[in-house]
């Protein structure tokens, strides 16, 4: 008996099975084709993972397997284009370098309900002291007070700022802190709010800034943003307080500029006596000088003819005297053996009237 030979018609089961090899041969064409593709994808997201564009402002630091890279003599990459292994062989850091940044300190701020806190308005009176939710600090004087500061600063070593610590913000926030706790217990209340706010603000950045030095942050300090205010409970007293301790200044300042007014008018008065009884006894003391030098002149006048220097010295005082006399006695000494005598007329006859003429 003969076998019927092997035919390839479409219903026959040869023909199926190389319709079979034929698809799958052409589904894992197509899969390689694809496979290839994605693998192209992903060598090229790889490559460009690793492109790192640095902009302006920034610089950064490039970590191979967690050491910074050497970029020729330093470690800092600058703007510009750079390429780096993808993660995790390397990590890339940026750094911005000419950019302010801030930090802010609550831990003596009241709670605020934020749309009073955008108008600027202080947080409604309660009555008491939320404990849990306000912020406070503590005076020398034991008293409450609320303060706010912010911190502004540049980064001027980043090697320092990104590689020696986790999170210098976290650090600079607890420096902050401390040094606003700290400070406000070296101040009474009135001092800190009202009379010497400048004071409790330079003492606070001075330690704050002295702590950033200690621990090495590389960065740099702005000029320090504070707020200080009382409770709000009690903010009508602290007013009334200051109020009268600056009435209390003023008139202790008046007084004082009175009692300055008085003292240079005494010290003028007493200079001006002074200088009056220095030139009255150089006038004295000329005059005595004087007499005394014509007195010393007449001695030898005297010495030489008593009885003419007694005649001329007689002479010199009478003029002045006789002068305006109106009626002049001499009287004659009388000679040896005679007696003298005065006749004086003691009412002079007096002038003959001449006869009045007739009026014709």
């Amino acid at each position: 008996m003969s076998e019927k030979p092997v035919t390839s018609s479409e219903n026959s089961p040869v023909f199926h099975e190389e319709n079979r090899h034929k698809a799958l041969a052409d589904a894992l064409k197509s899969s390689f084709l694809i496979i290839r593709l994605g693998m192209l994808v992903v060598a090229a997201v790889i490559l460009g993972s690793g492109v790192l564009m640095v902009e302006q402002n920034q610089v950064a630091i490039l970590l191979r397997f967690g050491k910074p890279v050497l970029n020729g003599t330093e470690m800092l990459l600058r703007p510009g284009l750079h390429f780096a292994f993808p993660d995790p062989i390397d990590e890339k850091i940026l750094v911005n370098v000419g950019e302010a940044m801030a930090v802010r300190s609550s831990v003596g701020w009241y709670a605020n309900d934020p749309d009073r806190e955008v108008r600027g308005l202080p947080p409604a009176p309660k009555g008491y002291l939320a404990s849990l939710d306000d912020g406070y600090l503590l005076s020398a004087d034991g008293n409450i007070l609320h303060a706010r500061a912010t911190l502004k600063y540049r980064i001027n070593d980043p090697l320092q700022y990104a590689l020696d610590f986790m999170s210098v913000t976290n650090v600079l926030q607890d420096l902050l802190d401390n040094a606003l706790i700290h400070t406000a217990a070296q101040f009474t209340a009135q001092e800190a709010i009202y009379q010497n706010q400048t004071a409790f603000k330079e003492s606070i950045s001075r330690e704050l800034s002295q702590s950033i030095q200690q621990y090495h942050l590389g960065i740099i300090m702005d000029p320090l943003d504070l707020e200080v205010r009382p409770p709000v409970d009690v903010q009508e007293s602290f007013e009334l307080v200051q109020a009268k301790d600056q009435e209390r200044s003023q008139q202790i300042n008046g007084a004082q500029s009175y009692a300055n007014q008085v003292t240079l008018r005494a010290v003028g008065e007493a200079e001006a006596v002074r200088l009056g009884g220095i030139s009255r006894s150089n006038e004295v003391v000329r005059l005595l000088a004087s007499d005394a030098e014509s007195f010393l002149g007449q001695v030898q006048s005297y010495q030489e003819n008593p009885y003419l220097f007694q005649r001329r010295v007689l002479s010199q005082t009478l003029t002045p005297i006789l002068t305006n006399a109106q009626d002049i006695f001499f009287i004659p000494s009388p000679g040896a053996g005679e007696v003298g005598g005065l006749t004086l007329q003691i009412n002079p006859e007096p002038p003959k009237s001449k006869a009045p003429t007739r009026s014709q």
